[in-house]
């Protein structure tokens, strides 16, 4: 029941008591009525009701909120408008914010810490599925359902500045957010995607292992971009596994971040030691960071702060901003900030940051990208706010490397990343290629993942490309299985620089291969992974059998025989036959399974395509003409026009049509 003296909105709800504020609105824990339960209500500041432009974003998050049905995100219950009153009314969630959380206890250990990423990454990767790209992730807008902070507690909030955008992305006219958890593709090019929401997930899982997000401290909040372009996120003793997983995340290139999916996937098969590690003591802040080499399309480019605000919790809104200029002839990209707009932090400490993008002259130095193993920092960066204040960014001309007085230009190989095409089985293999550790090598990963199926289990094949003939040296191959050369003797497939190995992965699963090679010439490895892709595909189209079925196949194709009907009900005999990529459809080579009164054992093949589980992943349905008792189908009636439907794991089911008859007397 409300306390008393609550206040009334509109004719349903009672406001009890506030438990949120920002620039924007308010949030309250209300009293609704009708159904006799607490709800949180989201109210835009009066002053704001009759602002277009801010209206229309508060509408548009409810809006955004009512077609996200996940339970990981936090539901829209109803919108209220009443007088100068608007208000977003969402379900009450007890356990407070992630970031209070994490301000009271300081760090969290890692399997809790993991946990929590894995549910905020579930509902991103939803919201992703449905072409909402959030924006804003952080602790504050992560709501905890309980007291234990896990992946079923998470309820991930505040979509006021969510944009509808395809996976590839878009420019932004402006750019908001909280600088600390913000892309660096954002201050460098102004383009959002979905890659930068797995960016700020990143940063909050390093927040809640370090107690610190990496590039935080001191400076203003363009430095900090700065440190998200420009600079390394200090490693922390989480374990190789994890850490690696935390990088992909926060790769500067968005290119190299796998989907939120994927990144869901490799979190979950994370080594149970790993999971196990004690929380670390909360990480002092850098005096210094370490700097990364650069791709060459990476020219900061910021502009000024909005004038407009937002609704959602912290964003502060700016002044006027000047007319941008153009960069002359010898000169880089300004940054301008408006006069009398200096950001102030909100009530958590951190600020949010609002930059209008746009296009100038390109200036003319061009940055050359340095080797990775030499440490090349950008220059220092000052960044002066406050009245009139104009910020110049200086030049930063990084890859020519001086040693002992000689110039020396290295060759640069650049990172690929490459997604890989949901093949029908319910596989799919994504490839990341990088510098080596060793001074001429170069590191592979392969991710094989089992996203949509229901487990898959069986032999898969890389291919790499040879260079006039030569393979590249496996110097060393890590994998839950052997990896094993595929040798035309033993496998009846012609790849000489073809490598095989085993995986059994359960649903939603992943299994990692990793590579060190040499012998890798190009320095194109983005180009050089797409080859890999290609390769693999044209070797598998020459494989005959049920070799490397889970690459291979492409469909499935039942075939039932006809009946007839000596006044039983005889069981219809049916086949299923894999039909492979190439082939048209053509049913060739051995069946997946056969049902009739003699022969329904599950072949190697089947229970490779589900997980092991053969049968227990097969479903078959059929017309009211039959009478279908588990995988057998049996004859009720004659009937030319009756469909019989056979499912197996993932993979689009397949149908036939049934003809059953009576027989002759």
């Amino acid at each position: 029941m409300p306390e008393r003296g609550s206040l009334a909105l509109g004719s349903r709800y009672e406001l009890t008591e506030p438990v949120g504020h920002g620039g924007m609105g308010e949030v309250w824990r209300a009293w609704d009525r009708q159904g006799n339960r607490f709800v949180a209500a989201k109210l835009l500041h009066r002053q704001y009701s009759a602002n277009l432009a801010v209206v229309g974003r508060f509408v548009q998050e409810r809006s955004i909120l009512t077609a996200l049905k996940h339970p990981l995100i936090v539901s829209v219950l109803d919108l209220v408008a009443e007088g100068d009153n608007l208000a977003i009314i969402m379900e009450f969630v007890n356990g407070g914010t992630l970031g209070s959380y994490l301000a009271h206890m300081g760090t969290l250990p890692a399997g809790a810490a993991v946990s929590v990423t894995c549910g905020v990454l579930e509902a991103v990767a939803y919201a992703h599925g449905q072409g909402i790209v959030h924006r804003d992730i952080k602790p504050d807008n992560v709501l905890l359902a309980d007291a234990i902070p896990q992946e079923s507690s998470v309820r991930l909030t505040d979509f006021g500045i969510a944009r509808i955008t395809q996976e590839e992305g878009a420019r932004a006219t402006e750019l908001v957010g909280t600088p600390v958890y913000m892309a660096p593709e954002l201050f460098d090019s102004g383009v959002f995607s979905q890659a930068a929401d797995v960016y700020a997930v990143g940063i909050l899982m390093y927040d809640l292992l370090a107690g610190r997000t990496p590039f935080e401290g001191g400076t203003s909040p363009m430095a900090v971009g700065m440190r998200h372009v420009y600079s390394a996120p200090p490693k922390l003793d989480v374990g190789d596994d994890l850490w690696r997983a935390l990088e992909m995340m926060l790769s500067k290139d968005p290119r190299n971040r796998l989907t939120a999916a994927g990144t869901l996937a490799m979190l979950r098969q994370l080594a149970p030691e790993t999971l196990a590690r004690p929380a670390l003591p909360v990480q002092p802040q850098p005096v210094d960071w370490e700097g990364v080499p650069q791709r060459a399309d990476v020219r900061p480019n910021l502009r000024s702060p909005a004038v407009e605000g937002d609704v959602g919790q912290t964003l502060i809104p700016g002044g006027a901003p000047p007319r941008t200029p153009v960069p002359h002839t010898g000169q880089v990209n300004q940054a301008v900030v408006s006069p009398g707009t200096t950001p102030a932090p909100d009530t958590d400490g951190h600020t949010m940051l609002v930059v209008h993008t746009g296009t100038t002259g390109d200036p003319v130095l061009e940055p050359v990208v340095a080797k990775a193993v030499v440490k090349a920092r950008p220059k220092r960066l000052f960044w002066a706010l406050g009245a009139g204040a104009v910020v110049v960014v200086a030049a930063i001309v990084i890859g020519i490397v001086v040693f002992r007085g000689v110039s020396v230009k290295p060759i640069v190989y650049s990172p690929g990343h490459v997604v890989g095409t949901e093949l029908a089985s319910g596989l799919r293999m994504d490839f990341e290629a990088d510098n080596g550790k060793d001074k001429g090598t170069v590191a592979l990963g392969v991710t094989v993942n089992a996203n949509k199926a229901s487990g898959l289990a069986g032999e898969v094949m890389v291919v790499l490309p040879d260079d006039n003939g030569t393979c590249p040296t496996v110097v060393s191959a890590t994998a839950d299985k052997p990896v094993d050369k595929v040798l035309m003797s033993k496998d009846a497939v012609d790849a000489p620089c073809g490598y095989k190995t085993s995986v059994d992965i359960k649903p939603g699963g992943s299994q990692r291969i990793e590579f060190v090679l040499s012998g890798v010439s190009t320095a194109d490895l983005s180009g050089w992974v797409g080859g890999i892709q290609s390769g693999t595909d044209a070797v598998l189209r020459t494989v005959t059998g049920s070799d490397f079925g889970l690459q291979r196949l492409s469909g499935l194709r039942v075939v039932a025989e006809p009946v007839r009907m000596h006044g039983d009900t005889p069981a219809i005999p049916y086949q299923v036959f894999p039909v492979w990529t190439g082939s048209s459809g053509n049913t060739t080579g051995d069946p997946l399974f056969t049902w009739n009164t003699l022969d329904y054992q599950a072949t190697d093949l089947l229970r490779s395509l589900t997980g092991g589980e053969g049968f227990g992943q097969v479903t078959v349905t059929a017309c009211s003409a039959t009478l279908v008792s588990g995988h057998r189908v049996l004859a009720q009636q004659p009937t030319s026009s009756c469909r019989m439907e056979v499912r197996v794991g993932a993979i689009t089911p397949a149908e036939t049509n049934l003809s059953i008859s009576i027989a002759p007397s």
